[in-house]
Protein backbone atom coordinates (compact mmCIF):
# COMPACT_ATOMS: atom_id res chain seq x y z
CA UNK A 1 0.00 0.00 0.00
CA UNK A 2 2.88 2.55 0.41
CA UNK A 3 3.27 2.04 -2.96
CA UNK A 4 -0.23 3.44 -3.71
CA UNK A 5 0.30 6.12 -1.49
CA UNK A 6 3.44 8.11 -2.98
CA UNK A 7 2.31 6.63 -6.45
CA UNK A 8 6.15 7.51 -7.91
CA UNK A 9 6.13 8.47 -11.11
CA UNK A 10 10.17 8.00 -12.71
CA UNK A 11 10.67 10.37 -15.34
CA UNK A 12 14.24 10.87 -16.59
CA UNK A 13 15.36 14.14 -17.44
CA UNK A 14 15.92 15.15 -21.31
CA UNK A 15 19.42 14.04 -22.04
CA UNK A 16 20.05 11.69 -18.67
CA UNK A 17 21.75 8.69 -18.79
CA UNK A 18 18.31 5.46 -18.55
CA UNK A 19 18.98 3.07 -15.16
CA UNK A 20 16.98 -0.41 -15.55
CA UNK A 21 14.08 -0.10 -13.60
CA UNK A 22 13.71 -2.93 -10.58
CA UNK A 23 11.30 -5.74 -11.84
CA UNK A 24 9.97 -7.94 -9.20
CA UNK A 25 9.77 -11.73 -9.17
CA UNK A 26 6.44 -12.37 -11.09
CA UNK A 27 7.09 -9.22 -13.53
CA UNK A 28 8.43 -8.54 -16.60
CA UNK A 29 9.65 -5.51 -17.83
CA UNK A 30 7.43 -4.04 -20.08
CA UNK A 31 8.83 -1.49 -22.89
CA UNK A 32 6.38 1.58 -23.17
CA UNK A 33 6.97 2.66 -26.61
CA UNK A 34 7.33 5.00 -28.55
CA UNK A 35 8.42 6.80 -25.87
CA UNK A 36 11.16 3.79 -24.29
CA UNK A 37 9.58 4.11 -20.99
CA UNK A 38 9.32 0.77 -18.67
CA UNK A 39 6.63 -0.20 -16.01
CA UNK A 40 6.81 -3.79 -14.71
CA UNK A 41 3.72 -5.64 -16.12
CA UNK A 42 2.08 -9.05 -13.93
CA UNK A 43 3.77 -12.07 -16.60
CA UNK A 44 0.01 -13.10 -17.10
CA UNK A 45 -1.50 -10.07 -17.46
CA UNK A 46 -2.20 -7.96 -20.90
CA UNK A 47 -0.50 -4.89 -22.53
CA UNK A 48 -1.82 -3.00 -25.26
CA UNK A 49 -1.01 0.49 -26.52
CA UNK A 50 -3.16 2.44 -28.67
CA UNK A 51 -2.16 5.81 -30.60
CA UNK A 52 -4.64 8.79 -29.77
CA UNK A 53 -5.12 12.27 -31.57
CA UNK A 54 -3.02 13.65 -28.56
CA UNK A 55 -0.15 11.00 -27.95
CA UNK A 56 -0.62 6.94 -26.66
CA UNK A 57 -2.23 4.81 -24.41
CA UNK A 58 -0.87 1.84 -22.68
CA UNK A 59 -3.18 -0.50 -20.88
CA UNK A 60 -1.97 -3.14 -18.26
CA UNK A 61 -4.95 -5.05 -16.89
CA UNK A 62 -5.70 -8.80 -15.72
CA UNK A 63 -8.29 -9.51 -18.38
CA UNK A 64 -8.01 -8.87 -22.04
CA UNK A 65 -8.08 -5.25 -22.88
CA UNK A 66 -8.06 -5.83 -26.63
CA UNK A 67 -11.33 -8.23 -25.87
CA UNK A 68 -13.03 -5.17 -24.41
CA UNK A 69 -13.87 -3.70 -21.17
CA UNK A 70 -11.25 -4.90 -18.26
CA UNK A 71 -12.45 -5.36 -14.55
CA UNK A 72 -8.61 -4.85 -13.02
CA UNK A 73 -5.59 -2.98 -14.20
CA UNK A 74 -3.70 0.21 -14.89
CA UNK A 75 -3.89 2.52 -17.89
CA UNK A 76 -1.49 5.44 -18.72
CA UNK A 77 -2.21 8.09 -20.70
CA UNK A 78 0.31 10.56 -22.49
CA UNK A 79 -1.12 13.90 -24.11
CA UNK A 80 1.37 15.87 -25.71
CA UNK A 81 0.65 19.62 -26.68
CA UNK A 82 -2.24 19.82 -24.12
CA UNK A 83 -2.16 23.43 -23.93
CA UNK A 84 -2.16 24.10 -27.84
CA UNK A 85 -5.10 21.83 -28.49
CA UNK A 86 -7.23 22.44 -25.43
CA UNK A 87 -6.43 26.27 -24.74
CA UNK A 88 -5.87 25.96 -20.77
CA UNK A 89 -2.57 25.79 -18.79
CA UNK A 90 -1.54 22.39 -18.09
CA UNK A 91 -2.36 23.11 -14.52
CA UNK A 92 -5.89 23.93 -15.47
CA UNK A 93 -5.85 21.33 -17.57
CA UNK A 94 -5.28 18.79 -15.01
CA UNK A 95 -7.47 20.47 -12.67
CA UNK A 96 -10.58 19.79 -14.77
CA UNK A 97 -9.62 16.42 -15.43
CA UNK A 98 -9.42 16.25 -10.87
CA UNK A 99 -12.96 17.33 -11.01
CA UNK A 100 -14.74 15.29 -13.26
CA UNK A 101 -12.87 12.28 -11.39
CA UNK A 102 -14.50 13.30 -8.62
CA UNK A 103 -18.20 13.50 -10.51
CA UNK A 104 -20.22 10.73 -8.79
CA UNK A 105 -17.54 9.67 -6.97
CA UNK A 106 -16.79 9.08 -3.04
CA UNK A 107 -13.45 10.64 -2.38
CA UNK A 108 -11.17 8.73 0.25
CA UNK A 109 -7.90 10.56 -0.40
CA UNK A 110 -6.78 13.23 -2.31
CA UNK A 111 -2.83 13.82 -1.87
CA UNK A 112 -1.47 17.93 -2.53
CA UNK A 113 0.65 18.35 -5.51
CA UNK A 114 4.21 17.45 -5.17
CA UNK A 115 7.21 18.03 -7.03
CA UNK A 116 8.86 15.11 -9.03
CA UNK A 117 11.46 16.27 -10.96
CA UNK A 118 10.28 18.01 -14.62
CA UNK A 119 6.72 17.09 -13.16
CA UNK A 120 4.17 18.18 -11.07
CA UNK A 121 2.40 14.99 -9.41
CA UNK A 122 -1.04 15.21 -7.67
CA UNK A 123 -3.26 11.68 -6.90
CA UNK A 124 -7.02 11.22 -6.00
CA UNK A 125 -8.24 8.07 -4.55
CA UNK A 126 -11.79 7.39 -5.38
CA UNK A 127 -14.52 4.47 -4.73
CA UNK A 128 -17.26 5.41 -8.02
CA UNK A 129 -19.98 3.10 -9.39
CA UNK A 130 -19.52 1.93 -12.94
CA UNK A 131 -21.99 0.63 -15.16
CA UNK A 132 -22.07 -2.86 -16.50
CA UNK A 133 -23.85 -5.16 -18.52
CA UNK A 134 -25.21 -6.83 -15.19
CA UNK A 135 -26.24 -3.24 -13.64
CA UNK A 136 -23.52 -0.70 -11.64
CA UNK A 137 -20.68 -2.23 -9.79
CA UNK A 138 -18.02 -0.55 -6.76
CA UNK A 139 -14.70 0.02 -8.25
CA UNK A 140 -12.08 1.42 -5.90
CA UNK A 141 -9.83 3.88 -8.35
CA UNK A 142 -6.29 5.95 -7.56
CA UNK A 143 -5.78 8.34 -10.39
CA UNK A 144 -2.78 9.60 -10.43
CA UNK A 145 -2.19 12.92 -12.67
CA UNK A 146 1.02 14.55 -13.54
CA UNK A 147 1.84 18.26 -15.85
CA UNK A 148 5.25 19.03 -17.17
CA UNK A 149 7.07 21.88 -15.54
CA UNK A 150 7.90 22.91 -19.04
CA UNK A 151 7.65 20.64 -21.53
CA UNK A 152 3.82 20.89 -22.78
CA UNK A 153 2.61 17.12 -21.94
CA UNK A 154 0.11 15.49 -19.11
CA UNK A 155 0.01 11.81 -17.97
CA UNK A 156 -3.26 10.37 -16.96
CA UNK A 157 -2.25 6.90 -14.87
CA UNK A 158 -5.09 5.15 -13.35
CA UNK A 159 -5.19 2.03 -11.61
CA UNK A 160 -8.72 0.44 -10.97
CA UNK A 161 -10.54 -2.65 -9.61
CA UNK A 162 -13.70 -4.09 -7.79
CA UNK A 163 -13.78 -2.58 -4.87
CA UNK A 164 -14.42 -6.21 -3.15
CA UNK A 165 -10.65 -7.17 -5.04
CA UNK A 166 -9.13 -4.15 -4.07
CA UNK A 167 -6.95 -5.34 -1.25
CA UNK A 168 -5.24 -7.79 -3.71
CA UNK A 169 -5.43 -6.11 -6.76
CA UNK A 170 -3.32 -2.99 -4.71
CA UNK A 171 -0.75 -5.59 -3.81
CA UNK A 172 -0.25 -6.67 -7.21
CA UNK A 173 -0.32 -2.96 -8.33
CA UNK A 174 2.33 -1.50 -6.27
CA UNK A 175 5.58 -2.75 -8.28
CA UNK A 176 3.84 -1.19 -11.34
CA UNK A 177 2.89 2.41 -9.63
CA UNK A 178 6.80 3.01 -10.35
CA UNK A 179 7.27 3.47 -13.98
CA UNK A 180 9.37 5.47 -15.77
CA UNK A 181 7.60 7.09 -19.00
CA UNK A 182 10.33 8.78 -20.86
CA UNK A 183 13.60 7.11 -21.99
CA UNK A 184 15.73 7.58 -24.70
CA UNK A 185 15.66 9.60 -27.27
CA UNK A 186 12.94 12.25 -26.86
CA UNK A 187 12.67 14.16 -29.97
CA UNK A 188 11.92 11.18 -31.81
CA UNK A 189 8.70 10.58 -29.62
CA UNK A 190 7.75 14.07 -29.44
CA UNK A 191 8.32 14.16 -33.43
CA UNK A 192 5.74 11.19 -33.80
CA UNK A 193 3.49 12.40 -31.48
CA UNK A 194 2.92 15.57 -33.82
CA UNK A 195 2.46 13.79 -36.33
CA UNK A 196 -0.63 11.90 -35.11
CA UNK A 197 -2.66 15.07 -34.47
Amino acid sequence: MRHLTALLLLLLPLGAVAQSLPVPPGYLRQVLEPTGGEIARPIDWHFLKEETPSGWVWTIAKEDPAAGPYLTGQRIQLMVGVEASSGLTRAAFVQRLLEEKKKGARVIRQCPVAEQGDFHVLCLEVEQPVAGDNGSRSFRILYSLMWGKRMDLVVSSTFGAPEETWKEASRIAGPMTEFRLLNGDTERWVSQATHIR
